[in-house]
């Protein structure tokens, strides 16, 4: 099981860094285009900076709570 929490946290840490190079070696214009990879955040096609803060709030205390289970067990 610990393992698993492992991986787990190692994909969503790589996930998170491949989006940011993609970012700055492609721009982000270009990076947002790749519909599979890049989450939208849009309402009524713009921007929606509620759900982006919800959507990372969410991905980054899941991170946490796995984090937390992994030390303590």
């Amino acid at each position: 099981m610990k393992e698993i929490i492992l991986y787990v946290l190692l994909l969503m840490i790589l996930y998170d860094f491949s989006l940011h190079l993609l970012e700055l070696i492609i721009g982000s214009e270009c990076a947002r285009k790749i519909k599979y990879y890049w989450p939208k955040f849009e309402t009524k096609g713009k921007f929606d900076r509620k759900k982006y803060t919800k959507f990372w709030i969410c991905y980054w205390g899941a991170a946490l709570i796995l984090l937390v289970v992994y030390l303590l067990f």
